[in-house]
């Protein structure tokens, strides 16, 4: 999932809360997808408007690729749709055990590496929020900005967590930036709360496109 807008906050940095969150397209949330099946244990939440696929044949995406770690040629595979998991991305052994075929998303990690399924250009499909209009919207949130440090575990629910910065919003305004926060979360909370997706689809360095995000409550806590 990458980059993502998230308003959310309504304590100071120094201590712990919950409260709406919002991302800007800058700030790059990495989410599981070799391993989806956390994906399909979690995603089923048919309002929340979110449709995530993984298609390298998008040339403006930086992982953009017309073949992939095996030689096979790659695809745009639809992974949640309607915030319902549709599908999961495969490689040739991958595929074999799942009773699938490949469709074409193998990845290395080096040139000594064994193929895997894995991601190569993720994008959530576009909404209809305006970007600019999301601060302007909320009461009390945290605009994140950056994201570092991401730890993610395959328990149940993709429990996460990771180092962030941002600005606090107070009555649809950016008041002060906090230079570092922790945002701890699960995966499952994180999709079933969003709120709404933004019409913005900006390429980013890596293996995903940014898009803003409004997600309804999050832990945000920290010196």
């Amino acid at each position: 999932m990458k980059a993502s807008s998230l308003s959310f906050l309504r304590c100071p940095a120094s201590r712990c809360g919950q409260s709406p969150l919002t991302a800007d397209v800058w700030a790059r949330t990495q989410l599981p997808t070799g391993e989806d099946d956390v994906l399909e244990g979690i995603v089923s939440c048919a309002d929340c408007g979110v449709t995530l696929l993984d298609d390298p044949t998008d040339p403006t995406g930086f992982g953009a690729a017309r073949f992939d770690a095996e030689g096979l040629a790659t695809r745009r595979n639809l992974l949640v749709a309607a915030g319902r998991f549709v599908g999961r991305l495969h490689d040739a052994a991958g595929g074999h055990r799942a009773g699938a075929a490949s469709n074409g998303a193998a990845v290395r990690a080096g040139y000594k590496s064994l193929p895997r399924a894995g991601a190569r250009a993720l994008a959530l499909v576009p909404g209809d929020i305006d970007p600019a209009a999301v601060v302007a919207g909320l009461d009390h949130g945290f605009l994140v900005q950056g994201v570092g440090g991401l730890q993610a575990g395959a328990g149940p629910g993709g429990a996460f967590s990771a180092a962030v910065s941002g600005r606090v919003v107070r009555g649809g305004e950016l008041a002060e930036y906090v230079p570092h926060t922790t945002l701890a979360a699960t995966l499952s909370e994180l999709l079933l709360g969003v709120r709404g997706v933004g019409t913005d689809s900006i390429p980013l360095p890596g293996n995903a496109k940014g898009t803003t995000l409004l997600v309804s409550e999050l832990t945000v806590g920290g010196q």
